[in-house]
């Protein structure tokens, strides 16, 4: 009888030991889970940090490009024409896995709204591009150092499907561009730096370079202008975004510049290879025609006017400071 009770209390220290250990295991175990959840998600957002978002946002335009070439050559399609659809269905579905799985926000969320508001917004910054156009090309004719003659041609297709086809496609490509470095890069990084103890306008302020050299570096360096271009240009789009807190006057903008540098005042050197309504030469070589082609003095004159709209408009400038929430 000694012996089994003996046993037994050896029996009962085993399994207490046990039970012991298996805890301690647990709350290791849930101690990093914890950490680990702390470090990917934080806080009680059951969203990614705004640090994990940035980093798998910077591969989204290559995984685009990707796509499309295999879709199209899977096709056996080619051109912009074609491609800008296909890019645009393509992005469409990624956003959506991007909104519902990385973001956890509404596709709403993203700088795009069918209301009337957003599409008179839209048109007014394809506007303030379309006069920004004349206003300078007009001081150039009068100066001498421009030419302009009407074009009227589409080189690979009939000219009504070749104009209208290639300018909805440059504005399928800017929205896809654009939700990228700004609704979501430049957006992310906000709420980042917010996250971070930092004021509103300092969060947005710090995005906003985030997502500018994002633009600068993604579309490549070939010299100081093209530098100073691309600058200029992600700067003017991320602060529109900033100070509407919507897209529509940065896909505006952005679309205007493409579409009117492309099709409707496109440099003599690109006529021959894609549709065009005039053709425009530079009679001064060297920095006056570069800056000229690369429709810097354009993107300043349309900003100028796009400010005073605000201005007038809704009765200042300000940063949308939501943003960085």
């Amino acid at each position: 009888m000694e012996d089994t009770g003996r046993e037994s209390r050896r029996s009962a220290h085993t399994y207490l030991w046990f039970v012991d250990a298996l805890s301690g295991m647990s709350g290791g175990t849930a101690a990093v889970t914890n950490r680990i959840r702390w470090v990917v998600l934080g806080g009680d957002e059951p969203r990614l940090r705004a640090t994990w978002r940035f980093l798998l946002a910077v591969p989204l335009l290559p995984l685009v490009a990707l796509l499309l070439a295999l879709v199209m050559g899977g096709l056996g399609l080619a051109g912009l024409i074609a491609g800008g659809p296909i890019q645009a269905g393509i992005f469409l579905v990624l956003l959506a896995v991007w909104a519902l799985a990385i973001d956890r926000r509404p596709l709403g969320d993203y700088g795009v709204s069918p209301t009337r508001t957003w599409l008179a917004e839209l048109l007014v910054g394809v506007g303030a591009v379309v006069v920004a156009h004349l206003l300078w090309y007009g001081l150039g004719l009068a100066g001498g150092w421009t030419g302009v003659e009407v074009s009227m041609t589409a080189p690979q297709d009939s000219l009504g499907v070749g104009l209208v086809g290639t300018v909805l496609s440059f504005g399928l490509n800017v929205w896809v561009q654009d939700t990228v470095y700004f609704a979501i890069v430049l957006r992310t990084a906000a709420e980042g730096f917010q996250s971070r103890d930092l004021a509103p306008r300092r969060a947005a302020a710090g995005a906003l370079v985030v997502a500018v050299l994002f633009f600068t570096v993604i579309h490549g360096l070939s010299g100081p202008v093209e530098l100073a271009d691309k600058l200029l240009a992600g700067t003017v789009f991320g602060l529109l975004y900033l100070y509407t807190g919507e897209l529509a006057l940065t896909l505006g903008v952005h679309w205007g510049i493409s579409a009117t540098a492309g099709v409707l005042f496109p440099v003599a050197a690109m006529v021959e290879g894609s549709p065009s309504v005039f053709e425009v030469t530079e009679a001064v070589p060297g920095l006056v025609g570069t800056v000229s082609a690369r429709r810097m003095p354009q993107l300043v004159i349309a900003s100028v006017l796009l400010l005073g709209w605000l201005q007038w408009r809704h009765g200042e400038v300000s940063i949308d400071t939501s943003l960085t929430r």
